[in-house]
């Protein structure tokens, strides 16, 4: 058990956080639009510590002190500061939709440290002096236990938008590697698939015209056969008589016409000898 007489006080803790927060801010700014991947990474140590402490004094802290307070400026700091949260969770969403390699980037994680050095510095100088005043030592230890549970709370259960710095970095490592698959190796895969699927489909394409055409042809062959002889006959059977019998067939055709012809000009010739004699008969 942890002596309780040695306790951090609320204010003691928070400003542990500003510190860890502006050391991670400062680290931000002097990386380089080279060095992404360490940008994501304080990014997201940078969101989870933001998260959390705007979590406990919007809690635990701020109700306390607007409680505690009684004078009317005094409670002013307390709505301010609840719109400096507002407007640092604007801009903290905003970055992590930029390129971290680019000047967006650079010029966006800026502004961002002025925001909250500026929020601290309000709270150090104004808000915790006058909290102070206000509240003793026991209450200010008390919320310091509160504070400390809430944080453990916080860090073991993820509650969704604060997950664990651990749980943050393997998530963004694995998107990291996802990326990098999908930029390269994916593509490379995806077009020896199309090439391949595309030799297929021309192997299968010239087989099946092959085997169009053939099948066209040796049937032509049969059914030719079949009709000259009254039978039928196999494909490599018509095929074979085809080729043998196309000279001679050729070469009857030639003579039959060339009978033809010369009996023709016979009739022409006698025909006309008729005519001539007939005719010096008559005179």
């Amino acid at each position: 058990m942890p002596n309780r007489g040695n306790r951090k006080d609320a204010i003691a803790l928070l400003k542990e956080d500003h510190k860890k927060v502006k050391g991670l801010l400062a680290k931000l700014e002097k990386t380089t639009e080279r060095s992404g991947d360490q940008r994501q990474k304080l990014l997201a140590q940078l969101e989870q510590e933001i998260q959390m402490h705007t979590t406990i004094e919007e809690e635990i802290f701020y109700p306390a002190y607007r409680d505690a307070v009684t004078k009317k400026q005094d409670a002013k700091l307390y709505q301010e500061a609840i719109e400096e949260h507002h407007v640092a969770d604007v801009v903290l969403t905003e970055i992590k939709g930029v390129d971290a390699q680019s000047e967006e980037f650079s010029a966006k994680g800026k502004v961002l440290k002025e925001l909250i050095e500026h929020h601290a510095s309000e709270e150090e100088k104004s808000m915790f002096p006058k909290a102070r005043k206000a509240m003793d030592a026991a209450q200010l230890k008390e919320l310091g236990a509160q504070i400390q549970a809430r944080k453990g709370e916080l860090q073991s259960e993820g509650e969704g938008w604060i997950p664990s710095p651990k749980e943050l970095l393997s998530a963004l490592s694995a998107k990291s590697g996802m990326d990098k698959m999908m930029g390269g190796g994916g593509r490379s895969r995806s077009r020896s698939v199309a090439a391949t699927g595309s030799g297929e489909s021309g192997s299968t394409g010239k087989s099946g015209s092959k085997g169009g055409t053939g099948g066209r042809s040796r049937k032509s062959a049969t059914s030719g056969k079949s009709a000259r002889s009254g039978r039928s006959t196999s494909p490599r059977s018509a095929s074979v008589a085809a080729k043998g019998a196309s000279p001679k067939s050729s070469s009857r055709g030639k003579n039959a016409k060339s009978g033809s012809s010369a009996a023709k000009n016979k009739s022409k010739t006698s025909r006309s000898r008729s005519s001539s004699k007939s005719g010096r008969g008559h005179r």
